[in-house]
């Protein structure tokens, strides 16, 4: 019996989605900045942009996946910084309107990264409108907040 860790579970099966759907993935290695996450066919988008201003603000992303109308997006759980994380990573978001998903899926992994921590997702839509200074931070952020789960 093979046991496959979890990243290259992830990897093989996002290398044959990538085949059938087009979409890409890309793990967390020892890449330059803007390197985490390659761009989709027909590219574009801010994806390496966005994660590498995530990368600059203390934020250890893991992986990117692009599926459908989705970014998904696996970063570090750091129990000091919990709640500071996930409000750097939403008004980020906001700031890469370019990233071009209708949804960005976060996933929180525990610090070996090895198991989930919790889940969160951001809308584009309400990113756009707190960038345009139609949804005030905290209006954001409960946003957010209203879609996190804990494992």
């Amino acid at each position: 019996m093979t046991c496959l860790s979890r990243r290259a579970l992830l990897a093989s099966a996002a290398g044959g989605l990538t085949a059938l759907a087009g979409c890409s993935y890309q793990a967390r290695g020892d890449t330059a900045p803007g390197e985490t996450a390659t761009t989709a066919a027909g590219g574009g988008d801010r994806t390496d942009a966005f994660v590498s201003a995530l990368k600059s603000r203390g934020i250890v992303v893991d992986s990117t996946l692009r599926m459908g109308s989705t970014l998904s997006l696996m970063y570090i759980y750091r129990p000091d910084h919990d709640r500071q994380d996930r409000v750097r990573l939403a008004t980020t978001y906001a700031e890469y309107a370019g990233v071009s998903k209708p949804l960005l899926a976060v996933t929180v992994l525990e610090p070996d990264a090895e198991a989930r921590h919790g889940g969160f997702d951001i809308k584009h839509s309400w990113a756009q409108g707190y960038a345009a200074g139609d949804l005030s931070r905290d209006e954001y952020l409960s946003r957010i907040n209203d879609t996190y789960s804990q494992r």
